[in-house]
């Protein structure tokens, strides 16, 4: 359903782009078409490794913390990027400030403001799973306490902003050096599940984007050219359609409009 999340963050700078005066957003785009272009990190644990070699069962842990860190470390790139266009986002359209000054900040007030512009409609396709396929990593990596603490002021923020804010503990742990690092199983696999968690976190970060922009931009009757992917003509759609469908493999797409066209 949903497009790779490089492709995502592609699509989002492009429909940007394509608005009659994309200026205001370049730095946004700038953010996304790099998040978009990191295709690999080298990490190499044995830079300054001493011990390894010393034994069999260590180079075998050695060898699957190294597989896990690269993955980790390049989807985490990924995601500083993507968070990055999204502070640049909350920082030019200024969201209103929460009502309870002791609750208020830079991204409590952008997830206060998704609530109350989607109050009264629905939130963009496929955002709830991931929010819940986020969490679920999460648990297993920051912990079930930090997690849960943040999904219990969903009241607050409703399902169009707590995404947001949920993830906002994934950033903090990361900014802060809270975080653990992966590590492999008992068995010295190479399994964990930070890197879904941290590409979960770049998803639901990207949806919230694209519904900030929407919130904002009122796009109801702005035309952009987004053919190649909603249909084989190029033909002029809604910035609404554009920014509702951007994330969609293009089959996707094409049902969306169709119950879009019905509301």
């Amino acid at each position: 359903m949903l497009l790779p999340l490089h492709n995502h963050a592609a699509r989002i700078a492009e429909v940007l782009a394509l608005r009659e005066n994309p200026t205001e957003w370049f730095s946004v785009c700038e953010w996304l078409q790099v998040a978009s272009s990191v295709e690999a990190v080298t990490v190499n644990t044995r830079k300054f490794n001493t011990s390894f070699s010393w034994c069999s069962s260590a180079n075998e842990f050695d060898d699957a913390r190294e597989d896990l860190l690269r993955k980790f470390v390049q989807e985490y790139s990924i995601f500083s990027f993507v968070w990055g266009a999204v502070e640049s986002a909350i920082t030019l359209i200024g969201p209103p400030k929460h009502s309870d000054k002791a609750k208020r900040g830079k991204i409590r007030d952008a997830a206060y403001y998704l609530q109350s512009a989607f109050d009264d409609r629905a939130e963009v396709r496929g955002l709830s799973q991931e929010i819940g396929s986020f969490c679920a990593a999460a648990r297993a990596c920051l912990g079930t306490k930090a997690v849960d603490k943040r999904l219990d002021e969903i009241g607050e923020f409703g399902g169009a902003g707590i995404g947001l804010y949920v993830v906002y503990e994934l950033r903090n742990q990361f900014a802060h050096g809270a975080i653990q690092f992966p590590e492999p199983d008992k068995e010295n696999r190479p399994i964990s599940e930070h890197q879904l968690m941290v590409s979960q976190a770049s998803r639901v970060a990207l949806l919230q984007l694209q519904m900030l922009l929407l919130a904002h931009l009122h796009p109801k009757d702005e035309p952009v050219t987004f053919g190649r992917a909603l249909s084989a003509g190029s033909e002029e759609v809604p910035l609404y359609t554009a920014l509702r469908t951007c994330h969609l493999e293009p089959t996707d797409e094409i049902f969306q409009l169709s119950l879009l066209a019905d509301t």
